[in-house]
């Protein structure tokens, strides 16, 4: 079947192959008159399966081509394809999203006009600076909606990681007994390094290797002790956590 590239979308214009396309697997949005319109991530999916033609400007496109064309058009094109081709090559359906998300996912088996979707999707590279505002932002939006917020990181090797996002308020009591005196520390860029390191085990840690008997307290800390190793810039505090692939399997 033939699609038609125009600005952001491919069309599909024979009804036919409109209603074949969208019956089988979702893809698309139907228009008045019977043509579907297709999302760029959708169209390049499609045409890497080779079940979509893409013509444009009367040329037929090749996957590197509309690869290419909607990566100048689309800032992280690359991250949102690999995280969108995964979920569908997973068995969701999978449609495009607008705002502060990239993607939402709906349950197996299921499609948007007989279930609400069941993940909001951020595809983010690990490369990528987390503002926490925005962060903060995207939890109260997707709570709202009573979805649950994933984040799909793709590394420097295409590998993707997925984790859920929530906000957690730590708990617990620590007796008086249990106090100490505070531990002195360097803090250098977003780190805090303890030089003493029977005083970094107070902590709960160990030294790092490469320092000998310096103990270095970063944001990778376990989340019961989130409250001691904060650190400037991190946003794996005590106000939130991810848990890994959760259940993508």
């Amino acid at each position: 079947m033939s699609g038609e590239l125009k600005d952001r979308s491919v069309f599909i214009n024979d009804v036919r192959e409109a209603s074949q396309t969208f019956s089988k697997g979702n893809f698309g949005y139907p228009m008045s008159g019977g043509a579907l319109e297709l999302d760029l991530v959708e169209a390049a999916f499609l045409l890497q399966l080779n079940r979509l033609e893409v013509v444009y400007r009367k040329k037929k496109m090749t996957f590197n081509d509309l690869f290419d064309y909607a990566s100048g058009l689309i800032s992280d094109f690359d991250i949102k394809y690999i995280v969108f081709k995964d979920l569908r090559e997973r068995g969701f359906i999978v449609k495009p999203e607008s705002g502060s998300f990239d993607l939402r996912v709906y349950p197996r088996g299921m499609s948007p006009s007989k279930s609400a979707p069941l993940y909001m999707v951020c595809a983010v590279s690990e490369r990528s600076a987390l503002n926490i505002n925005e962060f903060m932002d995207e939890i109260a939006q997707s709570e709202d909606r009573g979805k649950q917020l994933l984040y799909g990181v793709v590394d420097e090797e295409g590998d993707l990681t997925y984790y859920k996002m929530a906000i957690l308020d730590p708990e617990g009591k620590i007796s008086p007994t249990e106090r100490a005196e505070p531990v002195a520390g360097k803090l250098i860029s977003d780190r805090i390094f303890v030089f003493d390191s029977d005083e970094g085990e107070r902590l709960g840690f160990t030294p790092a290797p490469s320092t000998g008997r310096t103990c270095r307290v970063s944001s990778s800390c376990p989340s019961s002790r989130a409250a001691i190793c904060w650190a400037p810039g991190s946003w794996s505090s005590s106000t939130a956590r991810g848990s890994s692939s959760p259940g993508m399997t």
